[in-house]
């Protein structure tokens, strides 16, 4: 995954990047059937489990905690990017977007860009779930 996304942390984006890899490395498995969707859902439970051990999110870089917790934290905001756009977008966007970009990865500019794909002010979301 890291290959394919070509991204670089900056001072504070470690977390978008592992948890990135992550995410995608268990939604390829769920969404080409060779994963269940139980298993999928449990994999999840798991990491979610594994970062509540996660203080902190912003840092140079992250424990496998702290990729847990981000994993936690993408799927949470995919969720209100689907929701503030009924259905129509969501992570894959935002990850395609970094991805176009390249260069370096933020808290900042992965707010910034879940905010253009939503349409809705996500600074609450972020100051709450990346610590």
């Amino acid at each position: 995954m890291h290959t394919t996304l070509r991204l670089q942390p900056g001072s504070d984006g470690d977390w978008a990047i592992e948890g990135l890899a992550e995410y995608y490395s268990l939604e390829i498995l769920g969404r080409s059937g060779t994963m269940s969707r139980e298993r999928l859902l449990h994999a999840y439970e798991m990491l979610a489990a594994r970062g509540a051990e996660a203080v902190h999110l912003r840092s140079k870089s992250v424990s496998g905690a702290g990729t847990a917790r981000a994993v936690t934290v993408l799927r949470a905001l995919d969720q209100r990017i689907r929701d503030a756009t009924d259905q129509t977008r969501g992570i894959d966007d935002v990850a395609r977007l970094l991805v176009r970009e390249g260069g370096t990865v933020t808290t900042t500019r992965v707010q910034e860009l879940a905010q253009q794909v939503s349409g809705q002010d996500l600074s609450g979301f972020f100051s709450s779930e990346v610590p």
